[in-house]
C-alpha cells in the first residue's frame, strides 16, 4: 500500500483476501461451534464460541505441525477437545461431541454454499 492506504501490488491485494478469508472462516466456525454447544445443553454466548474456536484452532494447528502423522491428528483432537470443554466448563468428552457436532455443521455450511 502507499501512503493514502491505496493497495499497489497485487502482494497486498492477496494479504487482504487472506485476513478477510480468515476472518470469515473463523467466524462461520464460531457459530457452527455456538449451534453445537447450544444443542449439547450448553449456555455461554457467541463470544465463548469465538475464543474456543480460535483458541481450537491454534491448538490443533500446533499440535498437527510439531507432530504430523496420526498420531499428531489424534492428539490434535484430544487437545481441542479439552479447550473446548475448558471454555465450555464441561468434560473433555462432551467437548469432543461439541467440536465434532460443529465440524459436521461446518462442512455441512461448506456444501452448501461453498469453499470457505
Amino acid at each position: 500500500m502507499d501512503r493514502f492506504g491505496i493497495l499497489t501490488s497485487h502482494r497486498d491485494l492477496a494479504s487482504q483476501d487472506t485476513i478477510v478469508s480468515f476472518l470469515i472462516t473463523w467466524l462461520v466456525l464460531a457459530i457452527c461451534l455456538l449451534i453445537a454447544a447450544k444443542l449439547t445443553g450448553e449456555g455461554e454466548g457467541f463470544l465463548t464460541a469465538l475464543l474456543a474456536s480460535l483458541v481450537a484452532s491454534i491448538v490443533y494447528g500446533l499440535t498437527q505441525y510439531l507432530l504430523g502423522g496420526t498420531l499428531g491428528v489424534i492428539l490434535a483432537i484430544i487437545l481441542a477437545s479439552a479447550v473446548i470443554a475448558a471454555f465450555y466448563r464441561t468434560r473433555w468428552i462432551k467437548g469432543l461431541i461439541i467440536g465434532i457436532l460443529a465440524l459436521l455443521l461446518a462442512w455441512l455450511v461448506n456444501l452448501l454454499i461453498g469453499s470457505f
